[in-house]
């Protein structure tokens, strides 16, 4: 996309992260305990190893005050090739996903893959995905996308994304423009479209 949105300075002023995860876990909770269809109680959320980690243990945290109930926190791994996003969860974290009914927490939603590999690592536990939450996302990124009951989001971000084949075609790859590979997953990006032309910055 045409806009970066840098996760990890959530984690400099724990002042921040509390604000964020206060507002996330309620938005949250106002999807499972909406009156028309109610979710059962959330009993897990699953994050991907990193900053997000720090997002999801607030809103754990926010979410056991808000319903006084234990609410668990399990952190994925990566799994496979580090250039995609695959993800595994440890089996000792089983008696926490399987049959349990879980929420996927990180920064940021771009474009939905590792909203998609945390839910495959889920039900390959025998978890369920009740839905996701993030700080921001991209636009057009919607739950019937992921296949989620609901996709909360406290911001949605201005710009653009595109597939590498739109991009090659007719975004900013097709007009020279350099891929970002300090920041966001330019790198990953180049490392797995090798017919897009090597320019970064």
């Amino acid at each position: 996309g045409d806009t970066y949105f840098e996760g990890k300075l959530l984690c400099v002023d724990p002042k921040v992260v509390v604000y964020l995860a206060r507002h996330l876990a309620r938005l949250c909770l106002s999807w499972v305990e909406q009156p028309i269809n109610p979710i059962d109680p959330i009993d897990t959320l699953i994050a991907p190893p990193g900053d997000a980690i720090v997002l999801a243990t607030a809103v754990a945290l926010a979410m056991r005050r808000r319903t006084n109930r234990l609410v668990w926190l399990v952190c994925a791994e990566k799994s496979g090739d580090p250039n995609e996003h695959q993800f595994q969860i440890d089996p000792v974290y089983a008696p926490r996903v399987t049959a349990c009914r879980t929420i996927i927490i990180d920064n940021v939603a771009t474009s939905g893959v590792t909203i998609r590999g945390l839910m495959a690592a889920t039900q390959q536990l025998g978890g369920a995905v009740m839905g996701a939450g993030t700080i921001a996302q991209h636009p057009g990124l919607t739950p019937e996308d992921l296949g989620l009951g609901f996709l909360a989001t406290l911001l949605e971000l201005p710009g653009q994304s595109w597939t590498a084949e739109d991009c090659a075609k007719s975004g900013p790859c097709s007009r020279g423009i350099p891929i970002n590979t300090r920041f966001g997953h330019g790198g990953e990006f180049l490392a797995r479209e090798p017919k897009i032309k090597r320019r970064s910055i």
